[in-house]
């Protein structure tokens, strides 16, 4: 990968406190947003716009620098294939439209699901199409793929259980997806043989992925929408809510492991871990530091942006983006702000980082790939492929 000049980085702002109490009498929320609290009446999206983060692999990158193709692009910058290739048959037909949720890299094939309700198995290797197969409801989170089969829930409420080999569904799972009583913004996720799903309506379920059994004795319920899920590396399933909590689950029962964690504003992201703290974040912009074992809120720092990607913990160091778009790096252990690196003209960054080298990447809403390196606490721009944003 080629970057911008890297002697060049963009300035630094102007110091902020790194603990700030702030009154919000309103919050004012994009589109989105309104999307999520109308999710449970509508499920849609009026202009579905998709952010999906790049993946990197054996020196290969591949991003969605346009919403409607994924691009694979060489260790030297050069386009090795894009999908869809109007120039290939079997693809010459495929609209790809919005893709929200990062491409799963199994075994040489990418899986991902679109906004206008297809969901695909791509060769990576030469971008070949392995299946395509029309669900006809659109999906947002990331799908899950293990033990041969493909997971999705879709906005309509629906769990769509396929075969990853062919796309066919598999006979424990019905054609027309499992309803679940609610819209699905969350992705689905898949360890150990068990299925994980929550829902708009607040509710966390677990199932056997082969047979579409349920695995816990009663489902998980909260107050308000879950728009986010994921699993620790101790087996804890992590549940943030609308209702303003982070719920910490035993992932094997459905039951509380610890006290959930309280936030200023609605609880939205995927945890970064480091030694005995876990970094959360809310929708509003603010990061907050947690005792692992206890529970303790150890600090709290606020970007002063609107959230929607991750933070994450590379090198060292929280590395998280605010929507403004600002990349910020902080201590995970006091929350002291270590620097803050404000982005101009590269649009938006809604998309989670992903982790290379102990160096973060992040996607924008305009396709520029930006490189936030936690040991010189800057950030500079990744020029790949033939495609300029």
């Amino acid at each position: 990968m080629q970057e911008r000049n890297s002697l060049v980085t963009f300035a630094p702002s102007e110091y902020h406190p790194t603990v700030q109490t702030k009154h919000r009498a309103a919050i004012a929320l994009p589109l989105l947003l309104f999307a999520l609290v109308l999710a449970g009446c509508t499920g849609g999206v009026a202009k579905p716009e998709g952010w999906a983060s790049p993946v990197f692999a054996d020196g290969v990158t591949y991003a969605f620098q346009r919403k409607d193709s994924l691009t694979a692009i060489n260790e030297n910058g050069n386009v090795k294939w894009t999908f869809p290739d109007k120039n290939k048959e079997s693809q010459k037909d495929i609209k790809l439209g919005s893709v929200y949720g990062t491409p799963q890299l199994i075994d040489g094939t990418l899986y991902f699901a679109t906004y206008e309700g297809s969901a695909l198995a791509v060769n990576a290797g030469n971008g070949d199409l392995v299946w395509h197969t029309e669900l006809d409801e659109s999906v947002v989170g990331s799908v899950a793929v293990a033990d041969g089969l493909f997971a999705a829930g879709t906005t309509e409420g629906n769990l769509f259980v396929l075969n990853a080999k062919d796309g066919s569904t598999p006979g424990a799972w019905p054609s027309k997806g499992l309803d679940l009583g609610g819209p699905i913004w969350a992705p689905t996720i898949a360890k150990d043989g068990i299925l994980y799903v929550a829902t708009m309506r607040g509710v966390v379920r677990a199932y056997t992925f082969d047979a579409a059994q349920p695995k816990w004795a009663a489902d998980f319920k909260t107050d308000g929408a879950i728009a986010d899920l994921s699993l620790l590396p101790t087996g804890e399933l992590v549940v943030p809510s609308l209702d303003r909590h982070v719920y910490f689950l035993d992932s094997t029962t459905g039951v509380e492991k610890r006290p959930a964690s309280e936030l200023q504003d609605w609880a939205w992201g995927i945890p970064a871990v480091d030694g005995n703290t876990i970094v959360l974040s809310d929708i509003s912009g603010d990061i907050y530091g947690f005792d692992l074992d206890t529970g303790a809120q150890k600090w709290v720092y606020s970007t002063d942006h609107r959230l929607k990607a991750s933070p994450t913990i590379v090198g060292g160091t929280v590395v998280v983006a605010d929507r403004s778009p600002e990349v910020h790096f902080l201590d995970p252990n006091t929350g002291e702000r270590l620097n803050s690196v404000p982005l101009d003209g590269v649009g938006t960054i809604r998309a989670n980082p992903t982790i290379l080298d102990n160096v973060a990447y992040f996607i924008t809403t305009s396709g520029h790939i930006m490189k936030a390196d936690p040991n010189l606490r800057a950030v500079s721009e990744v020029l790949i492929g033939r495609y300029r944003p």
